[in-house]
Order: structure tokens, then sequence, then C-alpha cells
């Protein structure tokens, strides 16, 4: 199921997640350090780890 939705990453063989196509359940499977690998990438720049945090949040719809 989640397998078929990640695509090939920069680095050789070495999948990236592609996270805006998953549902909610399958997001729960995936390990934050892969959640935090993907924004990072997408967003191209250093933030803080509280806007990492931040970011992480409002990908699982965490209100806390």
């Amino acid at each position: 199921m989640m397998i078929e939705k990640i695509n090939v990453g920069l680095r050789k063989g070495v999948p990236a997640l592609d996270l805006s196509n998953l549902s909610q359940e399958e997001r729960k499977e995936v390990s934050l350090i892969d959640v935090a690998h993907y924004i990072l990438e997408g967003r191209r720049e250093v933030i803080n780890f509280q806007e990492l945090v931040g970011e992480i949040k409002k990908l699982f719809r965490i209100n806390r």
C-alpha cells in the first residue's frame, strides 16, 4: 500500500517519501525521521527544531 506511493529520492538507491499523497492512516506508519527529511528537502533551507516540529504537527494535524 505505502510502497506504491514512494518516489525515488536524490540519493542513489534511497527512496524518498511523497507524503502529500498519503492518507492519515498511512502517515501514522512513517518514521519521524523520514517526515523531517521530507519537510527539509521540500523547503531547501535551514529551519530550527521548533519550526520543524511545527511543520510535522501541521502535516499530521496535531493541535498540541
